[in-house]
């Protein structure tokens, strides 16, 4: 099926290493948290990616939508408490052979939106065998 036809349709595929990710973060949930974190996500039917190596961008992004037609939903449901517009949920470190790449995932309005990239070699996702060797909880 292709991508067009999975958003009209609300599905959306997450790779394995966004997979781990979300998996990582859920173990370090607890309560409310996690039931909003799961709502949330649930609720997701649409993912942009950038993640190319490209000079204008200093870093790569996943990032969320809940879409209704072609506009995007958000009067979630269930929302993380906040203080600020914009705060970050999560900060992972991950190492791979010949990589390291920063993520740190944030929200808007106590809404999961989105995931940002950091490596030097400007590659935002693992070549074969890595692993998460720090994990940092903002909620």
């Amino acid at each position: 099926m292709n991508n067009w036809l999975k958003s009209i349709l609300g599905i959306y595929h997450l790779n394995d290493f966004e997979k781990d990710i979300f998996r990582t973060l859920e173990n370090y949930l607890d309560g409310e948290n996690l039931v909003v974190w799961r709502d949330q996500v649930g609720r997701f039917n649409r993912v942009e990616r950038v993640l190319v190596d490209d000079e204008r961008i200093s870093h790569g992004s996943v990032s969320f939508y809940w879409m209704n037609g072609r506009k995007s939903r958000t009067d979630f449901p269930r929302q993380f408490k906040y203080e600020l517009e914009e705060e970050k949920i999560a900060e992972f470190e991950v190492r791979g052979k010949n990589n390291s790449i920063h993520i740190v995932l944030w929200m808007v309005d106590g809404v999961f939106f989105t995931m940002h990239l950091f490596s030097e070699n400007k590659i935002f996702q693992p070549v074969g065998k890595y692993e998460i060797v720090s994990t940092k909880i903002y909620i």
